[in-house]
């Protein structure tokens, strides 16, 4: 009886196998904004008219070097002062981020803190408010 048992449960694990590996994965490891801008390219010109909102913008640090160079950490990435973000200037100080948009607007902002450049709204940690703004 054993005999039989084990030939025959490997042939139904060996079946189900191709199905299992046929289903697929999903969404791996992306942020929301990547996955709201796939789903509009997966729907083709039929959704082509929604712009998909681009994620805040994390300040993740400043390093200055002895030099003189400076760079920027955003997103977890280094980038040098003067490097182009999108369509946005870095320029990387001791205190933190100036992002300079194409049209010449300014926006600091501190290590730490997020920022949405399409509506140039800063989002700072609550470590970094204030007093009373802190506390609410």
């Amino acid at each position: 009886m054993r005999a039989l048992l084990v030939p025959l449960l490997l042939n139904v694990l060996l079946a189900a196998a191709p199905q299992a590996a046929a289903e697929p994965l999903g969404t791996l490891i992306l942020s929301p904004a990547q996955r709201r801008a796939l789903e509009l390219q997966r729907r083709g010109s039929a959704a082509g008219s929604e712009t998909p909102a681009a994620a805040p913008v994390r300040i993740d640090g400043v390093v200055v070097s002895r030099a003189g160079g400076v760079v920027a950490w955003v997103d977890g990435k280094a980038v040098l002062s003067g490097q182009r973000l999108d369509q946005h200037r870095i320029e990387a100080t001791a205190e933190g981020v100036r992002i300079v948009s194409a049209g010449g607007a300014e926006i600091q902002v501190p290590v730490g803190a997020r920022v949405d450049l399409q509506a140039r709204r800063v989002e700072q940690p609550a470590l970094l408010r204030r007093g009373s703004e802190a506390r609410r």
